[in-house]
């Protein structure tokens, strides 16, 4: 639902229009306003029993509300009690008031529309809103244009200045990590670097979509995200992922079949993942569904009523009910010990002493643990929907999947879009990336509805949303220079990533040319889940590296020493590798060699002042084996090679 409310009253707007232009930028929560009420407000509106049940202390609480409702409505004086109360005098009730330079503030935050640090302003268009009507498909250049055009309005109004455009070698490698997980081989970063064609980057996207490292690294993402540590489902799953996203299935019919999938299929690895002794938990795989493909956290109400959105914890269980009788059948089929998801009958729990028919049809207890209201039964709901007519026998997933993945869902479209600009930018539109709702406004929020639509106009084509995103101005900005905390919700400039530790594996492997890379023996027991003989190298490498939260936003840099002393120290590139072999098998003249080392590394060629500083290098090294060793060392141990800028 939409934050919709008139703007302030005829009244409160007698101002000219020069003097409205004159006023400062807007006020935000925590630089401004939670001063104000920290001094005033909070010793009664705060705390385990604030006075009416208003908390005061944070934004996400102010616009919760309290015993009467929201204490602001973003954007309107006249339905936001706190203004109302606080200008009247009539609050505080104890203690000093507000002075005029307070509720000058606190006006201004009002009327701009509530924003908080780093944090949009509430505006019609948040997420979980449905789309007033069935959208046409743009096409991919003008819905680039569309989202730059929104962002450049977006810096104007704000005085920020956009950064430039990337040179070729920043997008070059950028587009390669961001779509394939892996740097370009020096021969395709030449050839790039070289090509005078005026439309060779649209081209190099279309390439690295086509390419089957796309399929490949999106699945190891999103297998990440459903199976989350299992590597035995994992391994079955991830190479049918690979190869759904290669062939650009659509992202609805994919999300269906996880779903619903019955079967030993690889689709059935959504339920396998959401399991206990081998029982599939309807209220995990609700909660994994409302998170990973309706970007909210429902989960938060399983137990109560949401402390910060309106969700209920019926709403919990109504979805949960759809899954109340998903269960594994015991039974080996076909001698290969596999089990087979099956839609069986699910019994109440036991010591729940309820009619006979209680739970017929698509009804679920509410689990023991979960509170005051445990064992009452909850009926299958869509979310913010109805209760559809289903047969009482089953299966009830299909409806909840086509409900889902519907175009006309208020979340399904905006959750995978605000997931894949996430991917490309660090933060999502809304941040974090699976908290959709009103009172998480995004940063941007024509832009989540602009790609929204074309999204689903599009049939949920993730290659024709990706093609969208990174042709923008916006992508392909430098990440070079200063950034400012602006910069970020704005876009003003690229920030800068950290390689996911699948990709930084991959990239090594390419840059040196070596089949494996084993971390040393020394750091056993160092990175989750340990180094052992059994794990293959690059899984042993990967959950080392491994060390940002699942969802974290990717300009968070979580690696420490012992990830840093690990790379240092990789036994295998601290001698002569292929690639470096290759170049004296070749008598490659020492210039010449260093250039290829860069593209090969950093995918550029290097500045005059490096060439020079490597030919010093050089000079100190007869053995030209061990000198350009120590060149790609240093390279591949550079902040530029870990980082995707």
């Amino acid at each position: 639902m939409t934050l919709r409310r008139a703007w302030t009253a005829l009244a409160l707007c007698l101002a000219p229009a020069v003097a409205r232009a004159a006023e400062p930028a807007a006020p935000t929560f925590e630089k401004d306003v939670q001063p104000i009420l920290k001094a005033k407000c909070v010793t009664c509106h705060s705390g385990d029993a604030p006075k009416a049940k208003l908390d005061l202390s944070t934004r996400a609480k102010l616009i919760a509300g309290g015993k009467t409702g929201p204490a602001v409505m973003p954007g309107s004086l006249k339905d936001s009690p706190l203004w109302l109360n606080v200008s009247t005098d009539k609050m505080p009730a104890t203690g000093a008031k507000l002075t005029e330079a307070e509720k000058d503030v606190l006006r201004r935050w009002v009327q701009a529309g509530a924003p908080g640090d780093g944090v949009a302003a509430i505006k019609p268009s948040t997420p979980g809103t449905a789309p007033s009507a069935p959208v046409t498909k743009r096409g991919v250049a003008a819905t680039a244009k569309a989202v730059d055009d929104a962002i450049d309005s977006r810096l104007a109004k704000e005085k920020v200045k956009a950064a430039p455009a990337a040179d070729d070698a920043e997008f070059l490698r950028r587009a390669y990590l961001d779509l394939t997980g892996v740097i370009p081989t020096a021969d395709k970063a030449a050839a790039f670097l070289d090509s005078k064609e005026p439309d060779k980057r649209a081209k190099l996207i279309d390439a690295l979509l086509d390419s089957p490292e796309f399929g490949k690294f999106a699945a190891s993402q999103w297998a990440a995200l459903i199976t989350v540590d299992e590597p035995a489902l994992r391994a079955k799953f991830e190479p049918w992922l690979a190869d759904q996203f290669n062939k650009n299935r659509g992202w609805d019919a994919l999300v269906r079949d996880l779903i619903t999938a019955t079967g030993t299929g690889p689709e059935t690895t959504f339920v396998l993942s959401n399991v206990d002794n081998k029982k599939p938990v309807p209220e995990r795989i609700a909660g994994a569904t409302a998170r990973l493909f309706l970007g909210t956290q429902l989960q938060c109400a399983e137990c109560h009523n949401h402390p910060f959105t309106e969700w209920k914890q019926t709403d919990f269980w109504a979805l949960a009910a759809f899954f109340s009788r998903t269960q594994v059948s015991n039974k080996p089929l076909a001698g290969l010990g596999e089990s087979e998801t099956t839609i069986i009958r699910a019994n109440p729990p036991k010591g729940v002493k309820l009619p006979p028919d209680a739970f017929a049809g698509p009804v679920i207890p509410i689990a023991a643990t979960a509170g005051a209201a445990a064992g009452s039964p909850v009926r299958a709901k869509f979310l913010q929907g109805a209760a559809p007519e289903l047969d009482p026998k089953g299966p009830f997933r299909p409806a909840l999947a086509e409900w889902v993945t519907a175009a006309d869902n208020p979340f399904f479209a905006q959750a995978h879009v605000n997931r894949v600009w996430a991917h490309f930018f660090g933060p999502g539109l809304v941040n974090p990336v699976d908290d959709l709702s009103p009172e998480n406004a995004p940063t941007q929020p024509d832009v989540l509805r602009v790609l929204a639509d074309e999204f689903r106009a599009s049939g949920f084509d993730r290659k024709h949303l990706i093609r969208a995103i990174t042709l923008t101005k916006a992508y392909q900005r430098t990440s070079k220079g200063e950034i400012l905390p602006t910069h970020l919700h704005l876009y003003a400039r690229v920030p800068v990533k950290v390689m996911p530790p699948e990709a930084l594996y991959d990239s090594l492997v390419r840059a040196t040319g070596l089949k494996e890379i084993t971390l040393n023996a020394y750091l056993p027991t160092a990175g989750r889940g340990g180094v052992t003989a059994k794990v293959p190298p690059r899984d042993a490498f990967v959950r080392f590296f491994s060390t940002r939260e699942l969802d974290a936003a990717g300009t968070e840099y979580s690696h420490g020493i012992p990830q840093a002393l690990a790379l240092l120290n990789v036994p295998a590139l601290n001698k002569p590798t292929p690639a470096v072999q290759q170049l004296v098998k070749d008598k490659v003249p020492a210039e010449q060699a260093v250039e290829r080392l860069y593209l090969a590394a950093l995918a550029r060629r290097p500045t005059p002042d490096e060439v020079k500083v490597m030919a010093d290098f050089l000079a100190k090294r007869p053995d030209p084996a061990d000198g350009y060793a120590g060149v790609l060392w240093m390279l591949l141990n550079s902040p530029e090679f870990v980082l995707t800028r």
